[in-house]
């Protein structure tokens, strides 16, 4: 898996760490078997190729995700300033993307209102 995380006009989302989160929405095998969420650090560019659940670099399983953005200042604080909250919690992300797509994994999301330019 790798992908481009930007502000909806294609601009770089400038922080000083941003990471993505991958919740799969692949229902359980059985009750003590699920399909684990994947992770990537984005590069300053926006882009990012080593997605990992388990092992570094292993990818994600098959099938659609919930994308969870969080970006860092330089002080390690989440920052809803570069990053509205909307996109950090599962529960509200509007973000999805699908193993089977690879143009779904070029990610935009909303500039905040008072955010960076």
């Amino acid at each position: 898996v790798q992908g481009r995380l930007t502000y909806e006009d294609g601009t770089p989302i400038e922080a000083a760490r941003i990471e993505l989160m991958f919740e799969p929405e692949t229902p359980p095998i059985d009750q003590k078997t699920h399909a684990r969420p994947g992770q990537a650090q984005v590069n300053a560019d926006g882009t990012f190729t080593e997605v990992t659940t388990r092992k570094f670099n292993d990818g994600l399983v098959r099938g659609k995700h919930k994308v969870i953005v969080r970006a860092f200042d330089a002080g390690g604080n989440q920052s809803l300033k570069t990053v509205p909250a909307e996109y950090g919690d599962v529960s509200t992300t509007p973000l999805m993307v699908d193993t089977d797509d690879p143009d779904s994994f070029q990610i935009k999301i909303t500039k905040p209102a008072g955010g960076r330019s």
